[in-house]
């Protein structure tokens, strides 16, 4: 019975592993350096900013900001060709 349950963890982490690398998780990295901050310097991978940041801006700076990060967020995930 162990050796079911072992080859059933072993099945699910190669499935995650996979999961990983189509979101461009590169698990090679060690922990320390897979932080947030290391996700914000890849320009592949969009991630929006904290709100309160953006309270101050006019809602036309806001739009303009919204277009930004969605046509990252299209480019990142291979929809470009859609415009909306």
């Amino acid at each position: 019975m162990e050796g079911l349950f072992e080859g059933l963890q072993m099945r699910k982490m190669d499935e995650w592993e996979f999961q990983a690398q189509i979101h461009g998780i590169d698990l090679g990295k060690s922990p320390s350096n897979s932080s947030n901050t290391q996700l914000q310097s890849d320009p592949r991978i969009p991630l929006f900013g904290d709100p309160e940041t953006y309270q101050s801006l006019s809602n036309e700076d806001k739009e303009v900001e919204t277009k930004k990060m969605m046509s990252r967020h299209r480019a990142w995930a291979g929809q470009s060709f859609m415009e909306g």
